[in-house]
């Protein structure tokens, strides 16, 4: 059971085969990551060793970037997600980004493979930069317990007897994921302290409270509030309509574009993936494989870009 369940190095993406939607993949099998992407030469998908969209951990970046599927880059080429153009801002003579992220991720997988790569390539990078999602998402073991695979806390009714195949969603509390992951949070901003790693994280997600918001400003020492949540529309996270480009164009263009044309030549060269990225272009769905809710495109990626070398500017870390 126990080499099923543990990974001790970086835990690879386990996202959909082209052929077969299951865990069962080599790290050089040609995956398509979660959310229905349809293949296309600009964003075809390269996995490292450690089968993530990453430079190889052997190189052992001096800067390491957490995330989900944002920060993976969906439905975008990975030159143009917020780590690699944050790597073009600073250079690749003094700083190397390597990058931990998977469709669907949960906080607690993200800090778990983050100790993996410490663990297996034996250095510590200088700056860790979080991109986490929203707190109902968490990694847990399988409903035949199996294996391990993300999980999201969508509040379904819970019910006491149950009996396996589980489904967790019904019988865990969400109580236990808020605290799962900001245990985590803890454990990794601990460690980072201790070992002199400049830690800030993030999460874009706009279903905090102000409670919520004010309880990780009293909290954490290395949290900041993410500015492109004011930026952009809130309704990204949830109620997504539209069976047209026309339709979900509102609930994805920056809210006052039009008249500040921020980072206008991108949007010049890059039309098709400026508000949107490419995995709107397949079937109508809720959610998920076949869905018609793509994720954001190149220029929420560019504001991320900006709001991290802000921040490491202004803390005097570059």
């Amino acid at each position: 059971m126990f080499d099923n369940l543990y990974i001790p190095g970086p835990i690879p993406h386990t996202g959909y085969n082209k052929n077969n939607k299951n865990r069962n993949y080599k790290v050089n099998d040609p995956i398509i990551a979660a959310h229905a992407e349809i293949p296309r030469p600009e964003y075809s998908y390269q996995w490292n060793e450690d089968g993530l969209r990453s430079i190889d951990f052997a190189q052992k970046p001096n800067i390491i970037a957490l995330g989900c599927s944002l920060t993976l880059g969906q439905g975008l080429p990975e030159s143009l997600r917020w780590s690699n153009l944050l790597q073009e801002e600073l250079g690749y003579d003094k700083y190397l980004i390597g990058n931990i992220s998977y469709s669907g991720a949960a906080i607690n997988k993200l800090v778990s493979s983050f100790f993996g790569l410490i663990n297996k390539y034996e250095y510590i990078p200088e700056i860790v930069i979080c991109n986490f999602a929203n707190f109902e998402r968490f990694y847990f073991v399988s409903p035949n317990a199996e294996y391990m695979q993300d999980w999201y806390i969508n509040y379904s009714p819970k019910k006491t007897k149950v009996t396996a195949p589980w489904n967790y969603q019904e019988i865990l509390p969400y109580e236990w994921v808020y605290y799962q992951n900001l245990d985590h949070i803890k454990m990794l901003e601990t460690f980072c302290n201790s070992q002199g790693i400049k830690l800030i994280w993030s999460t874009w997600s706009n279903a905090l409270t102000d409670s919520d918001e004010t309880f990780l400003k009293n909290t954490f020492k290395n949290y900041f509030t993410d500015t492109t949540r004011a930026q952009f529309p809130i309704n990204f996270e949830f109620d997504i309509h539209g069976d047209t480009t026309d339709k979900l164009l509102p609930q994805y263009k920056m809210i006052n574009w039009d008249s500040v044309e921020c980072h206008k030549e991108y949007f010049d060269n890059h039309k098709d993936i400026f508000d949107m990225a490419y995995d709107y272009h397949k079937f109508a769905g809720p959610w998920g494989p076949g869905s018609n809710r793509p994720h954001p495109g190149i220029h929420r990626q560019l504001h991320w870009k900006d709001m991290y070398y802000n921040e490491l500017t202004s803390r005097g870390w570059l």
